[in-house]
Formats: structure tokens, C-alpha cells, sequence
């Protein structure tokens, strides 16, 4: 049988308790908050709302890492310097357990809305008032036939967390012929990091022509192009890259042969790389989907009002990338290559979980909501030397309006700029700066 956690929210407190007539909103008991998944948004909204509750409101954070290495230009770290550069951006729960949030390290097995009930893999049961569901996108490997499979892995390493994979793409990297190909398949939007697969075709580039200047790079884009609001990298490619870095927009990379080490395209190209690098369709994750947050057809949870409520399971907040975006209106999309009006950054998932958390608290307190707004960076590099910012204000003209967002900032910004902005973003989500481990599942590097 599952054991509990010591019992929380409704049933721990007076009955009392939960009347705004017994008690002020100073010292009234709010609950528990379970939130699942520990990244730039699950891990700042844990910290936002025991920082601004204490002891009324107890906070969970169920993350089934015991370590965290951060996402953010962890491609640049790599090319740059080789696997052990990504260490540099590892964290741990340490921070957050100072600030009063109960971690578990264990995986989430089940989610039982009727009961509120968080099932996990070790057997223990914990109970919610309000879950925070925040894991993330995930990868759909099987949209690329022949990759799902380990064959399939092992000849294209999913670079999508730090850890054993970056490791094995790092060392082919290094040991590319001299006259080599690297092939890289981004795939289509709306995807975790919109920018990323253009980012790191420039990383890669810029390697070819420093370390195999006879290689070669055939990037393969399932879209039209990258987001307009961010850098133009075709034109940059032109003027820096273009003896190294072959690329053909709206052309989706569809089957991997592992043994063949070949790609073919939607439209029966077939291109031989060395080293294949393939960015996978991305979406809400099997969670979300055995918890009736997703329909079978659906890509992202479906979300009703300012709280990101799901619009199918009550109870249940859905933030960063596992929740829907507004859409462009259709006249927008093609001049702006993308459909979502809210990039799924980790700079957005930050700024949304602090709104996030001062609008749920509010809620829970019997008070108005927090003005409908909130600013957010989305950070790119261009090359090894830069980057871009795209400074965002999200704005919602009621409650019943979806976001929408106004352009603060775009422009370029300094490589030091870009590892600063990831430095800061630690900090203020994890509460420590960040300390040297090895990856999940390896010893100590």
C-alpha cells in the first residue's frame, strides 16, 4: 500500500481556518501547494510563495533529479569548451529547502485530481490543495521514424538535458574527419527554446570553420525560418558562415537509418552526416496526458483564466512550457514565423511563475489579483563573440482576455551580457550560485 506524507491542506487545519470571516489574511492557513517539476518556472514559483506566505502556506516541490543542470546556453558551453563547461550551470535544492520548501527527489507516478492526490515512484502519496504542474516539454522521438529506437539514440544523441548524451556528442565532435558533415534537423514549432536549434547551427559553424575548415554543416529546417523577433540568422550566416553552412528552410528531417547514418526529409532528400544532431517536435508529456490535461491530438494543456487553470481538470495550474500559449492572430503568423504569442523560454517561465505565484497567493488570501502584466528576456546567443534580447511585457486587458505581448527590447547584447543574465537567473531561482557536479547518473567530474 502508498503511504502518506503527514496529511496537508484542508484536513491539517481548523475548519475554521478556511472561513475569511474566522481570520485575517495575515494569519489565516492557506493550504499546500504541490508543484511538480523543479525548473526556471516550478523552482521560482516554490521560492516566490514560501517567500511571500511563510509558515500559512506549506510548499512542495516534487523534482525527481537531485541536481539541476541548467538548459540555457548550455549548446554554446559545449561547442565552446567541451562537455565539462556545462558543469559550471549545476545547481541543487539546497537553496530552496533554506527558504522553507519541502523537496522530494522522486518521480511522479500518477496524479489523482478527484482525491488531489500526487502518487510517486517510491510509494509515498502526498496530498494538494493546488498543484503547480511545471515539467517541461518533451520530446515526441517517434515523429522521426527510426529514432526512437537505441539504434536510433546512440546514432543521434536528443541533446535536450545536459547529461550522458552531451558527453557522447562531445566526443564525436571533436573526433569529425577532416573533411566531415555534421547534419542538423530543427523541428517544427511551437517548440522548448525557439531559437535553439538556430543558435546552435551558428555554434557549430563557427567550429567548423576554426577546427575542420574542409567540413561542412546541412541544417534542415522544418520552418520557414526562426522567429522574426529575434535575430536574422540567415543573413548572419551569410556574411560569416557561407562557405561552411548549407540551409534549406521548410524541409522537416521525417527518418533516421542509424546504420546508414542518413536523414531523409519530407521531400525524399537524403543526406549522410558523421554527426547527426536532430532537434525533436516537442509537447506536454505522457503526465499530462494520463492526468486529462491532454487530449490525444493536443500538443500543449489547454489553460483558462489569469491563474493558468487547466481548462479540463480543476484544481490543477499549468506553467511554462507544458501550457498553451495564446496564438497569433492569423494576419501575424507568417510575417512573425511563429504561432505562440509566449515563447517557451526559461526567461518567460521565470517571470510568468513570479506573476504566477503573487496571483495564486492573492487568490488564496481572498484578495484582488495582481495588476495583468509582467516583463520577460528571452535570451539567444548569435555566435561564440554575442547574443540577443527580446524583452517582453505581457499584458492582459481583463481576466477573461488572453495575453498578449508588446516588444520592450530587441537587440544585441555581449556573450558576458548572456552568461551574466544566466548567472542571475540561478540566483534568483534556486537561491544559491551555482556549484560543480557531475551529471546525473556519473561520478563527480
Amino acid at each position: 500500500m502508498l503511504r502518506r506524507f503527514a496529511v496537508g491542506g484542508a484536513a491539517a487545519f481548523p475548519a475554521s481556518s478556511w472561513l475569511a470571516g474566522c481570520a485575517t489574511p495575515l494569519t489565516r492557513r492557506l493550504g499546500r501547494v504541490v508543484i511538480v517539476g523543479g525548473g526556471y518556472g516550478g523552482a521560482t514559483m516554490a521560492g516566490e510563495l514560501k517567500a511571500a506566505a511563510g509558515e500559512r502556506l506549506e510548499v512542495w516541490l516534487v523534482e525527481p533529479r537531485t541536481r539541476y543542470v541548467a538548459t540555457p546556453l548550455a549548446a554554446r558551453s559545449l561547442v565552446q569548451a567541451g562537455s565539462p563547461a556545462l558543469l559550471a550551470n549545476t545547481v541543487s535544492w539546497h537553496g530552496l529547502r533554506r527558504r522553507g520548501v519541502g523537496v522530494v527527489e522522486d518521480a511522479v507516478t500518477r496524479i489523482d485530481p478527484q482525491r488531489r492526490l500526487v502518487e510517486l515512484a517510491r510509494g509515498q502519496r502526498l496530498e494538494w490543495d493546488r498543484l503547480v504542474l511545471a515539467t517541461g516539454a518533451h520530446p515526441r522521438f517517434g515523429e522521426i521514424a527510426g529514432w526512437s529506437g537505441p539504434a536510433g539514440q546512440a546514432a543521434a544523441p536528443p541533446l535536450l538535458r545536459p547529461g550522458p548524451a552531451w558527453l557522447q556528442f562531445d566526443e564525436r565532435l571533436r573526433a569529425l574527419p577532416a573533411r566531415g558533415t555534421i547534419v542538423l534537423g530543427i523541428a517544427r514549432a511551437p517548440v522548448s527554446g525557439p531559437w535553439s536549434g538556430y543558435e546552435r547551427a551558428s555554434l557549430l559553424a563557427g567550429w567548423l570553420a576554426r577546427e575542420r575548415p574542409q567540413g561542412r554543416l546541412v541544417v534542415l529546417d522544418g520552418n520557414a525560418g526562426a522567429p522574426a523577433d529575434g535575430p536574422d540568422f540567415p543573413a548572419f550566416w551569410q556574411a560569416h558562415y557561407e562557405r561552411w553552412l548549407e540551409y534549406h528552410p521548410a524541409n522537416s528531417v521525417v527518418a533516421l537509418d542509424p546504420r546508414g547514418r542518413r536523414v531523409t526529409t519530407e521531400f525524399n532528400d537524403v543526406v549522410r552526416g558523421d554527426l547527426i544532431d536532430l532537434l525533436p517536435a516537442m509537447d506536454a508529456g505522457p503526465l499530462a496526458r494520463t492526468t486529462g490535461l491532454l487530449a490525444e491530438r493536443e500538443q500543449w494543456c489547454a489553460v483558462a483564466g489569469p491563474l493558468a487553470e487547466s481548462s479540463r481538470v480543476a484544481g490543477i495550474h499549468l506553467l511554462g512550457d507544458v501550457a498553451e500559449s495564446p496564438t497569433l492572430p492569423a494576419a501575424q503568423r507568417a510575417a512573425a514565423r511563429k504561432l505562440e504569442v509566449m515563447p517557451k523560454t526559461a526567461g518567460v517561465a521565470q517571470a510568468h511563475a513570479v506573476w504566477l505565484a503573487a496571483g495564486l497567493l492573492a487568490w488564496l488570501d481572498g484578495r484582488s489579483l495582481p495588476a495583468l502584466q509582467f516583463e520577460a528576456s528571452s535570451l539567444t546567443g548569435i555566435d561564440e563573440a554575442g547574443g540577443w534580447q527580446l524583452r517582453q511585457r505581457f499584458v492582459r486587458d481583463s481576466a477573461a482576455a488572453p495575453w498578449r505581448s508588446e516588444t520592450v527590447v530587441a537587440g544585441a547584447v555581449s556573450d558576458r551580457m548572456l552568461r551574466q543574465s544566466v548567472a542571475n537567473g540561478l540566483v534568483q531561482t534556486w537561491g544559491r550560485e551555482p556549484a560543480r557536479h557531475g551529471f546525473p547518473g556519473r561520478n563527480p567530474v
